[in-house]
């Protein structure tokens, strides 16, 4: 990440192909989440767009997961400590979103 700036950055793969998430499942490796006491977030979304999206992320000290179906409103469905100091050395969190 790139240090000692005030503007907002994103990183991240897009692909030209859509997927059918249905019974299935994506996940990532978050080897280092951002330092809780900086404004970044770590970010996980699968989403068709900006307005259909599921995802999860890391922002200060809290685990959040949300969603924004048929372009409604984000929904916040659940939020949760997330404490890095239980994460044992050389160790990294897994993130995963699966389809029902």
């Amino acid at each position: 990440m790139i240090q000692k700036t005030t503007t907002s950055l994103y990183n991240g793969l897009r692909s030209v192909n859509t997927y059918n998430f249905n019974g299935a499942y994506a996940y990532v490796q978050m080897v280092r989440p951002a330092a809780s006491n900086t404004g970044a977030d770590s970010m996980f979304t699968i989403g068709y767009d900006v307005n259909n999206y599921y995802r999860i992320y890391v922002e200060g000290t809290n685990l959040i997961i949300q969603k924004r179906v048929a372009s409604g409103s984000k929904v916040t469905m659940l939020t949760v400590p997330f404490n890095t100091s239980i994460i044992p050395s050389g160790e990294s969190e897994m993130m995963r979103l699966r389809a029902r």
